[in-house]
């Protein structure tokens, strides 16, 4: 049985600034944000790579976990 991918804040924004977050999905059949990880990154400015991608296509990985960050 293979095991979620719980990704935090730093893999998730160094990923989104080189361009390469897509690994992130394509390696984890099941990956998850926890919504703490998402807000942590939200802080971000309008610019923010990894913000723009957790507004958008990343937002589907948001999950609350009950996890406190």
């Amino acid at each position: 049985m293979l095991r979620p991918w719980i990704v935090n804040a730093s893999p998730t924004i160094l990923l989104c600034k080189i361009g390469q977050v897509n690994l992130l999905h394509e390696l984890s059949k099941d990956l998850i944000i926890p919504s703490g990880v998402a807000l942590e990154i939200g802080r971000g400015g309008e610019s923010d790579a990894a913000r723009r991608w957790l507004e958008h296509e990343g937002s589907v990985w948001i999950r609350e976990t009950g996890l406190s960050n």
